[in-house]
């Protein structure tokens, strides 16, 4: 297939002419000026007619069909209906990987140009996103926002600071490893967790389990204090109850000895007033007690004493002399002398 064929498929105004180069790779033959079709496209086996589509097995018009193969290194003609291709490369896509869309038939590889002609609008624009992603990442410490809002940025300090701000959300993503920045862990932290998720413990958890024993310890101390001080308050609260104990004790004692030394005292008060009332008379005078032990049956008293211990009235007229006291027969006799006279006086 030589250039000339193809002006000449461009100067019949035919759209065949389009579809039959496109994509085509072209060399320059070694022996000659001539420029040789490395790639050459199929057409497909009729132009006219009807055609079945070897996918969904629909016989359809010859214009429901590609012109030429799909790819430029496809050796077989057309037999996909475009529908049939266009939900092929849609299918493939979203399945695989945008490097991975595939001819159905023969699954050559298809290149950009094959995408854009035979997708429709929305799956050929998802392609060209991922394209020009895959294109942009290729620049040197370019990366991708890891939130979803499709900014992209290049980290000039790269891994040496590897907190990446995105400058559309704010959104904080790590460049070392590509993810949402992992908070509380660092680059070597996140890589110990992903080599040994299990038995993992970061930093922060190591401070936070050290911490948490020092807690304890401290409250078990605190604790222990805390029984020594009720053990000592218990101490100190037994030796104020024993001592209010002895106290008690101490003022029943006494309250008892008092009673018996009052109930002595009566006893003996009794047994002194028996006595008295046995072997002593009262004065008839003042009352008091007399005992006779011995001599005649007469008492003479001073006139005060039995004054003061009657309570009799001293007569004004006379002058008294002494008190005169039968014993046996209780009469009191007072010997008065007056001017010129002398006798007893009886009451």
């Amino acid at each position: 297939m030589t250039t000339a064929y193809l002006r000449r498929l461009e100067q019949s105004g035919n759209e065949a002419a389009d579809d039959f180069r496109f994509g085509q790779r072209y060399q320059k033959a070694s022996d000659s000026s001539d420029v040789i079709i490395t790639h050459q496209r199929t057409p497909r086996s009729t132009v006219v007619g009807d055609l079945e589509c070897v996918v969904c097995a629909d016989t359809k018009d010859a214009d429901a069909f590609p012109r030429f193969s799909v790819t430029a290194t496809c050796t077989h003609p057309p037999n996909t209906c475009l529908d049939c291709v266009q939900l092929s490369i849609e299918s493939d896509l979203s399945s695989k990987l945008w490097t991975e869309i595939r001819c159905p038939e023969c699954r050559e590889l298809l290149e950009y140009a094959d995408i854009q002609r035979y997708a429709n609008k929305q799956t050929f624009t998802r392609y060209e996103t991922l394209a020009l992603r895959a294109a942009m990442s290729e620049a040197e410490n370019f990366i991708w926002c890891t939130s979803g809002c499709g900014s992209g940025q290049i980290h000039e300090s790269g891994s040496a600071q590897p907190i990446v701000t995105c400058l559309h959300c704010n959104h904080r993503s790590c460049f070392h490893h590509n993810v949402a920045w992992h908070e509380t862990l660092s680059c070597e932290e996140y890589d110990q967790l992903l080599a040994d998720p299990d038995n993992f413990r970061s930093r922060l958890e190591l401070e936070n389990e050290r911490w948490s024993e020092a807690q304890q310890a401290q409250l078990e101390a605190d604790r222990a204090i805390a029984q020594g001080l009720l053990a000592e308050d218990r101490a100190e609260l037994k030796l104020r109850e024993e001592r209010a104990r002895q106290e008690r004790e101490q003022a029943q004692k006494a309250a008892k000895l008092a009673r018996q030394i009052a109930a002595r005292r009566k006893k003996e008060e009794d047994r002194s007033k028996a006595t008295v009332n046995r072997t002593a008379k009262p004065c008839a005078g003042c009352g008091w007690a007399i005992e006779k032990n011995r001599g005649c049956s007469h008492m003479t008293l001073s006139p005060d004493a039995v004054y003061f211990m009657s309570g009799l009235d001293r007569p004004p007229y006379a002058a008294l002399t002494h008190w005169w006291f039968d014993l046996e027969t209780v009469d009191l006799t007072l010997y008065a002398e007056k001017i010129g006279t002398s006798g007893p006086i009886h009451y």
